[in-house]
């Protein structure tokens, strides 16, 4: 996924790392999620720009053109990407079935010329779930991100990231499909969020995880742009806070407290941002809370289902 002010990262970065694949994909999807045309935009937003499918299939030989395809976002616009993210999944599900793989790339990250060679060694015939180690790449220089070996449980999504974020992310469609795909209510922390419905659906016996044991996948940490997950950001207080509305009345004591400091000390999402969400063991509904308590849009709060009985 990515928009017009971002191309050069894409074409740049992101789409050559694909190209140089040892194993190449059956399908290369770059979603589009440019303003349409006509779009109110402040002056200097260039995000509007719409992208050429030339620029893109130039990044490929041009025998491997025909396998690129351009398609525009159907679904949300930004938060995070999760509506292109879907997009591009069941544009997926359509052309392969419920079965094939699903390989996600941001914009501004890339994948070593072994990535998808080295996941589609790691996967079994009942296998649901791949996933690649991560280099950080910094002002500080690199350094490997935890890598996960054995089968993850939602806990380990619940305070943390264990080293899993939209560019290692190795799926079955079938997988995706029943977890319900990206929450395109969530403008960030939407990795997290997918891991923990994934562990939901796929835990239990049989090899449906699997840890390639390489880093494989460089992200770009860059704090020289705007980015989602940069210390402060309105999207990213935004997203910690409906995901721990989401997710909190799972969470012991304990794992509330960890969330909550991690939140303040990594991001700048202090004990205030959660006001109002503190007792959760008494919340029922949705409509329960006013609408300056919750930490979502006054006007998404008819379109959110209710939160299940206690």
């Amino acid at each position: 996924a990515t928009y017009g002010d971002r191309l050069s990262l894409l074409t740049e970065r992101a789409l050559p790392s694909i190209a140089e694949q040892t194993s190449k994909a059956d399908l290369v999807i770059v979603v589009d999620d440019s303003k349409p045309l006509g779009h109110l935009v402040e002056e200097g937003d260039t995000s509007r720009c719409l992208i050429e499918e030339e620029d893109i299939k130039r990044c490929f030989d041009n025998d491997y053109q025909n396998n690129v395809r351009l398609i525009t976002n159907s679904r949300t616009q930004g938060n995070s990407g999760t509506g292109p993210w879907n997009t591009g999944i069941l544009a997926a599900l359509a052309a392969f079935g419920k079965d094939c793989w699903v390989a996600i790339l941001d914009d501004d990250d890339e994948w070593k010329p072994n990535h998808i060679e080295v996941c589609l060694r790691a996967a079994s015939e009942s296998c649901m779930w791949i996933v690649s180690g991560i280099v950080r790449a910094g002002r500080s220089g690199h350094r490997n991100e935890p890598l996960l070996t054995s089968k993850p449980n939602a806990d380990d999504f619940f305070t943390t990231n264990p080293g899993i974020q939209g560019s290692n992310l190795f799926v079955r469609v079938s997988a995706l499909l029943g977890a319900g795909l990206f929450d395109e209510c969530l403008p960030s922390t939407t990795d997290r969020d997918l891991c923990i419905r994934l562990c939901d659906i796929l835990s239990g016996p049989g090899d449906w995880f699997a840890s390639t044991g390489e880093y494989t996948v460089i992200h770009y940490a860059d704090t020289d742009r705007k980015r989602v997950s940069l210390r402060g950001s309105d999207a990213k207080i935004q997203g910690l806070k409906r995901f721990y509305f989401k997710h909190a009345p799972r969470m012991g004591d304990a794992q509330r407290t960890a969330f909550k400091e991690r939140a303040a000390n990594i991001f700048d999402c202090g004990d205030e941002e959660f006001l109002g969400i503190q007792d959760l063991s008494t919340v029922q509904t949705l409509e329960s809370w006013s609408g300056d308590q919750l930490p979502l849009n006054n006007g998404t709060l008819e379109m959110l289902p209710k939160l299940p009985l206690n």
